[in-house]
């Protein structure tokens, strides 16, 4: 960026955060926008209005730096508007904004500039192929000649090369922008989320998670179908360095319940959703309802990992809260409770149901499960039915399914909201493009 191109972004965003913190510190409830809050600094609570423009502002900053994430963006630039809550405590309204805003900038550019490749062993994988690519994720094994090439640079104190990395356990490769401490934290929620979406697409082939609707679950279920295990190395371009920790203790997995990952798995992924989860790992700025979608499979794999029965069916349960949650971008950083976008039950039957006879069945036994729910939540209620839990996994995982395959209709705010009022007021009848058909477990 020249000094120029520096000076017009100074002089756009110090208009636009002017206007973010120029209400009140506590606006009326029915127009709370935005909450956020530092340690060292305090908090904030912004107006609907501020809140748009706080994201006027982040969109600026990600046009500028489209190798940072929207979502370190976001966060940067709320922690460089608590520095000016004394001011506004004071009752003044000169912000310094404008002297202040090169040191943001100034990170950014570190941000932007400084890479770091961070490699998280993995359990329950069973890696036939040299290398897989999902998402930004990519498999391997600790003698992939990835690691070795960036091993190899490092010296210790002592004028060593670190030692090799076994060749057996099963890794994976992410590069992210950012500080090696921030990109290694970062990592290891990014690895979760990939391995989440795989519990999604390996859940017929899992034995341990999921049976015959006939016969019901497994109670293995929870075994770790993958999980992120104990051990994380990364290199990065400031030093470089060569760095390890250990987390909690894998737990360890052999025979059936193995993911398996071969010649055919991205093949055999893709009628399930897998391109499209892919694609949504990989954006730098997801949409609202990509973060929606992300949100209910996180939920989705930690019911099918779950234990108790109880506990399992609330999870399938907050899958389809998440799934049909507003996608709107000022509701969802409100921290106060929102409406969905449709009553549950009918967001299933809109979303599953492909004539009407059907949609009236889906809703009548949502509405059932619904009960169930209440019971468990408000009265304590630990005794499931296992028709009731397969029924409410299935309604989950086909949901997340049919809302994965066709993602790129709702990249704008509200557009999944509009479809589902299309559905409930419109044409109810409609017929998506490209059917791919039921998947049902």
């Amino acid at each position: 960026m020249t000094p120029t191109e520096h000076q017009k972004l100074v002089n756009a965003l110090t208009g636009i955060l002017r206007d973010a913190l120029s209400g009140d510190q506590d606006p009326a409830p029915h127009d709370s926008g935005m909450y956020f809050e530092f340690k060292g600094l305090g908090g904030l609570r912004l107006s609907r209005e501020e809140s748009e423009k706080m994201n006027e502002a982040a969109d600026l900053l990600v046009e500028a730096y489209p190798r940072v994430a929207r979502k370190s963006i976001l966060n940067e630039l709320q922690r460089f508007c608590c520095r000016f809550i004394s001011v506004m405590e004071a009752g003044s309204r000169e912000f310094p904004i404008p002297h202040k805003l090169p040191e943001l900038l100034n990170l950014f550019d570190l941000l932007q500039s400084q890479s770091t490749t961070v490699y998280i062993q993995v359990a329950g994988i069973d890696l036939k192929v040299d290398e897989w690519v999902f998402g930004p994720a990519k498999f391997m094994r600790g003698n992939h000649p990835d690691v070795d090439s960036e091993r190899l640079q490092i010296m210790t104190l002592e004028g060593h090369v670190p030692k090799p990395l076994d060749p057996k356990n099963v890794l994976v490769q992410l590069k992210l922008q950012g500080e090696p401490v921030y990109a290694r934290d970062h990592a290891a929620e990014r690895v979760q989320e990939v391995l989440d979406c795989l519990q999604l697409l390996s859940l017929s082939e899992n034995q341990g998670s999921w049976e015959s609707p006939n016969t019901g679950f497994y109670l293995r279920c929870c075994e770790p179908i993958p999980l992120v295990s104990a051990r994380i190395w990364s290199f990065s371009s400031k030093g470089p360095t060569w760095e390890s920790w250990c987390g909690a203790a894998p737990i360890p997995v052999t025979g059936p319940e193995k993911c398996i990952i071969d010649k055919s798995t991205s093949a055999k992924f893709a009628q399930r959703g897998g391109c499209e989860l892919a694609q949504m790992l990989a954006e730098i700025c997801p949409s609202s309802f990509d973060e929606n979608l992300l949100t209910a499979t996180t939920w989705l794999a930690n019911g099918i990992r779950e234990r108790d029965y109880a506990r399992k069916f609330l999870s399938f349960y907050v899958t389809l809260e998440a799934l049909f949650s507003r996608d709107d971008r000022q509701l969802r950083q409100a921290k106060g409770f929102q409406s969905p976008s449709v009553p549950i039950k009918e967001g299933v039957a809109f979303l599953l149901g492909r004539t009407v006879e059907a949609r009236r069945r889906l809703e009548r036994r949502i509405s059932e499960l619904a009960e169930t729910r209440n019971r468990i939540v408000h009265r304590g209620f630990t005794v499931i039915e296992k028709s009731d839990l397969i029924d409410l996994g299935r309604y989950a995982w086909n949901s997340c399914w049919q809302a994965a395959i066709r993602r790129e209709f709702f990249k704008e705010d509200n557009s999944f909201h509009e479809w589902l009022l299309g559905r409930k007021f419109g044409n109810a009848d409609i017929v998506w493009p490209e059917d791919r058909g039921d998947y049902v477990i």
